[in-house]
């Protein structure tokens, strides 16, 4: 396969790069990708990869527009309120780039649902906002042996992350466990910052081209993540050997009854919280406010003469925070907090109820 004369005047500027060739843009004409979700992340994934040249994209979502999404979901305007995401984003990609192959399916994502659309299926664009398609797409993809560029957003912050590639690290080593459902807001309910979607879905569209051409991203193994509260990325290595329900090395999860007890019998103890200095402010349970994305910084300082505890909102940032802490500093005890301070708000709320 070859670039048409219109193929190469489109893609000049990419043309231009050092190193990519005309070669590269053919890896991307001929590419397949899945976007899973047209929401925040979805609209600027599919725009960018159609403008790039990728030459397939198949859309997904069963949800349909909303005023509330226009914000953050800009292939959307006010008259596209009550259709279809993914026939809407399908029509408007097709008009603006004719030699684009597209479908769109509304489909609510199962692992049996989208098993048998993966033969030829290059990469998945993870962009849904719920547990449940997030491990019904990591179980087929894993399955099918297909990558996987995961994104998701919240407030003023994202994070992003290759999944299945050569680090062949998914999804479900890094997140385990669904977490009880209601436990993990939504933007319905915390509410999101538009430019934040735009932010991570453009980083995300930028490693699938990478992908695609070279076969290789820098994010392949590692997350990064995005706080355009104070315009701060960083990354870190992923790593599956801590399974985070079990004392595995020296990485300990603990549930909120558990640190219950541990207070009310005062052990030794350090809490840290790995949330911002605001949300810190704002409710904790004790202990010093060390952000999560400056553990390089502040881990090399921890004490090693008691008990680590992490903790945040959800136990997500917490968890991920002790993987990198045990690899800088494997000697020390660490623990998370499973389910963070929403588990443990629950856990007291039930014990004033009994009292």
């Amino acid at each position: 396969m070859e670039l048409t004369d219109e193929e190469k005047r489109l893609y000049h500027r990419q043309l231009l790069l050092p190193g990519f060739e005309e070669k590269h843009q053919v890896r991307l004409k001929q590419a397949h990708v899945m976007v899973i979700g047209l929401g925040g992340l979805g609209n600027p994934v599919s725009q960018y990869l159609a403008a790039a040249g990728v030459g397939k994209l198949t859309l997904i979502d069963f949800d349909v527009i909303e005023a509330s999404n226009l914000h953050r979901q800009l292939l959307f305007g006010m008259s596209d309120c009550g259709k279809s995401k993914s026939q809407t984003a399908a029509q408007i990609l097709q008009q603006q780039y004719p030699g684009l192959e597209v479908l769109s399916l509304d489909l609510r994502v199962q692992k049996e649902s989208i098993s048998t659309m993966l033969a030829d299926v290059d990469l998945i664009a993870d962009c849904t906002d719920n547990f449940e398609a997030r491990y019904a797409i990591d179980a087929a993809a894993k399955q099918a042996n297909t990558p996987i560029m995961f994104g998701a957003i919240h407030r003023s912050e994202g994070v992003l992350s290759l999944f299945h590639a050569s680090a062949q690290i998914g999804y479900c080593d890094l997140y385990p466990h669904v977490p009880a459902e209601g436990r993990i807001a939504s933007c319905a309910e915390d509410g999101i910052m538009g430019p934040i979607a735009g932010i991570v879905g453009s980083m995300m569209a930028q490693g699938i081209l990478e992908f695609l051409a070279f076969g290789r991203c820098s994010l392949d193994g590692k997350m990064a993540r995005v706080d355009a509260s104070n315009f701060s990325i960083y990354q870190f290595q992923l790593q599956t050997t801590h399974p985070i329900s079990d004392a595995t090395g020296s990485i300990k999860g603990i549930g909120a009854a558990e640190l219950q007890r541990m207070l009310s019998q005062k052990s030794p103890l350090i809490l840290i919280d790995v949330r911002q200095p605001h949300e810190h402010s704002e409710f904790n349970i004790g202990g010093s406010c060390l952000p999560a994305y400056e553990v390089k910084d502040w881990g090399h300082s921890i004490q090693d003469d008691c008990a680590i505890l992490l903790y945040c909102d959800h136990g997500h940032q917490s968890y991920i925070a002790a993987r990198y802490l045990n690899m800088m500093r494997p000697e020390l005890h660490i623990m998370h907090l499973q389910g963070g301070l929403q588990e443990l708000k629950e856990v007291q709320s039930n014990i004033r109820l009994k009292a």
